[in-house]
This record gives structure tokens, C-alpha cells and sequence, in this order.
């Protein structure tokens, strides 16, 4: 643009002095011409340059705008991940808790010393909550996703479309317990029990002997596992997403110790891969009564013929868990436990 500012003074600047001059001519048809083509010339390039910049400043701020609520998923995703351990721990509780009930491991004297509400297991819930405040921002910009971010921008709708799932199964639970809750005090002995701070005879008798309350903890357990379930899977590609995001965005910021599932000590990995043998509970047709836990990659792995391994994905501590849903429990003195969700643990030893 400049360039052409300056021909078109250069372009006057010669037609003055042409003018001043006593003996100059009148300008000629060309220059005319010219001085007209010139600036329609730079009338237009204007118009461009200008929409050029406005376009580029407003691509600029969708670009800050994205990035900004790329990182405020990046934060709930953090969070939301953290929260899945509280899912874990209440899980891996509740299935001694059920084993405890089920297999009439609880005597009224039990009872009689104190039971918590939580160890009888039908008066609670746990439900993973997911943020998405980032995800709804991201979803305002349809058509104008910057070009660097489509790929992530799709990946975030596809796994965020699995909310629906989670906030029904969370739905559920709730309408599970609550209908405990309700089924206990209409129970005669109940409310009583509650306003004196006791457990009478009764309500033992109930919790020993009914055939409903053992109904009703399975019932409870069974949503139990689906918001287990559904967090487990929550928990596996929402640490990947979380790298993903991290590196779309530039983040330099260490990594937060609960994002990942593997564990890096190699020595304790290689303490706990051997031959174990089941000891206690119903034999299982996928592990038989002997498996071989090896590690590949320095990731623990159950191999099996002509299927896929079970890979250990880790939790805490000596606890792993694999996307089909078993959790292995390792303890100190080469024994394991694996729970499943829908039958009794069985423990293992290892040779």
C-alpha cells in the first residue's frame, strides 16, 4: 500500500510542477487515465488489507478463546479423574462389605457392637460427577473450530458424549438406595431404632435373616459396579485425553501424579510377577485355578492363548485393575486378591 502512495504522489507531484510551468501543457488523456486506475487500485487494496486484518485479528481471538476453554477441560478432566479414586476405594470396600453379607460372616453379636450405615451397604451411593462447563464452551463454536484443533475438538465430543451414560447409571443408583431408605422406615422397628440410637433385636434379626435385605445389598452392589464400571473407562481414556490436551496446547506444567496408570517402579513390578495358585473362593474358567501374571514392556500382563492379555493398569498403592473390570489387590506377603464385581473374591498365593 505504500508502494502505491508513493507512485500516486510522485504522479501529482509531476502534474503540479507540470501545471506551474508557463509553457505547460494541459494533462494528457493517459495521465488521466492513470491517476484514476491508481487509486481505484488502492482503494481496493485497502478494502482488502483492512478485511484481512479484521479477518486475522478475529481468527486470533477464537484461537485465544479455544485455547482458553481447552484449558479449562484440561482442569475439570484433572479433577474429574481425581474423583474417580473415591469410585475405586468405595468399590474394592463395599466387595468385602458384600462378601461379609452374602456369606453370613456377620454374627448378632456383630450387630450388637455397632455395624456403621455404610457397612451395611444399602444406605449410600457414590456417583461420578462430570464436569463439561469447558466441553459447552468448546461446543459454541461449530463451524469455526480453528484448523490446528479439529482433531482434538472431535475427540473431546466423542468422549464427552459418554456423560449421558454416566449420569444414568448415576440416576439409578440413587433411585436404588433411596428406595432402601424408604423400604427401612417403614419398617415398624426402624424409625424407633433411629430416634433411641439402637439396633434393636428386630432390626438384627432383619439384617441375619431376611431374605430381602440380602436382595437388596446385590441390588445395591450390582449399581455399585455399573458406576464402577463406568468410571473405570472414565478413568483410562480421560488420563489419555488429559496428554493429549496437554500436548495441544503447549503445557509445560509437570504432570499431576494421579494422571497415569502405569507404575514405574520396576522393581516392585518384577516382586509381584510369578505362578499363583487359587486358595479360597469358586474357581473361575478364566484363570482356572492357576494363572501366570508376567510383565511385557515393563507393564504387568496376563497372556492367554489366542485372546488378548489382560493388561494391569494401575491404581495405587499394590493395586491394579484391567478394562474387563477385575481388580487385582496384591498384599506384602505374596498373596492376591481379585475381585470381579458379580461373584465372591477368590484369593490366590503366589509359588
Amino acid at each position: 500500500m505504500l508502494f502505491f502512495q508513493y507512485i500516486k504522489d510522485k504522479l501529482f507531484k509531476k502534474k503540479l510542477e507540470s501545471d506551474l510551468k508557463p509553457e505547460s501543457k494541459s494533462p494528457t488523456k493517459g495521465t488521466i487515465f492513470l491517476l484514476a486506475i491508481s487509486e481505484l487500485v488502492m482503494l481496493v487494496l485497502g478494502i482488502l488489507l483492512a478485511l484481512y486484518i479484521d479477518r486475522w485479528n478475529e481468527k486470533q481471538q477464537i484461537e485465544e478463546k479455544f485455547t482458553a476453554a481447552l484449558k479449562i477441560i484440561q482442569q475439570e478432566l484433572s479433577n474429574d479423574i481425581q474423583q474417580t479414586d473415591n469410585i475405586f476405594n468405595q468399590y474394592i470396600r463395599r466387595d468385602s462389605l458384600w462378601s461379609n453379607v452374602m456369606g453370613n460372616k456377620l454374627s448378632r453379636q456383630d450387630y450388637k457392637d455397632g455395624i456403621s450405615a455404610f457397612d451395611k451397604i444399602i444406605f449410600f451411593y457414590t456417583q461420578l460427577n462430570i464436569h463439561s462447563d469447558g466441553f459447552e464452551i468448546l461446543s459454541k463454536f461449530n463451524e469455526e473450530v480453528p484448523e490446528q484443533y479439529e482433531n482434538i475438538f472431535y475427540k473431546l465430543k466423542n468422549f464427552y458424549s459418554r456423560k449421558t451414560d454416566i449420569d444414568e447409571y448415576n440416576k439409578n443408583f440413587k433411585k436404588v438406595v433411596w428406595g432402601n431408605i424408604d423400604y427401612m422406615y417403614n419398617r415398624p422397628w426402624f424409625s424407633v431404632d433411629e430416634f433411641n440410637g439402637r439396633v434393636s433385636e428386630d432390626q438384627i434379626d432383619f439384617y441375619l435373616h431376611n431374605p430381602y435385605y440380602k436382595s437388596m445389598v446385590h441390588n445395591t452392589m450390582n449399581s455399585m459396579g455399573n458406576s464402577y464400571y463406568v468410571s473405570r473407562s472414565f478413568r483410562l481414556v480421560g488420563i489419555d485425553m488429559y496428554k493429549e490436551l496437554k500436548e495441544v496446547i503447549g503445557d509445560t506444567i509437570k504432570m499431576p501424579e494421579h494422571i497415569t496408570y502405569t507404575l514405574t517402579d520396576s522393581l516392585k513390578l518384577q516382586q509381584l510377577i510369578g505362578n499363583y495358585k487359587l486358595t479360597e473362593g469358586r474357581e473361575d474358567s478364566r484363570f482356572e485355578t492357576d494363572l501366570e501374571i508376567e510383565m511385557k514392556d515393563n507393564i504387568l500382563v496376563i497372556l492367554r492363548e489366542d485372546k488378548e492379555p489382560y493388561i494391569f493398569y494401575h491404581f495405587k498403592e499394590s493395586i491394579f485393575f484391567t478394562k474387563s473390570g477385575y481388580v487385582f489387590k496384591f498384599s506384602g506377603n505374596g498373596q492376591l486378591k481379585i475381585i470381579d464385581g458379580f461373584r465372591q473374591a477368590t484369593l490366590w498365593s503366589k509359588q
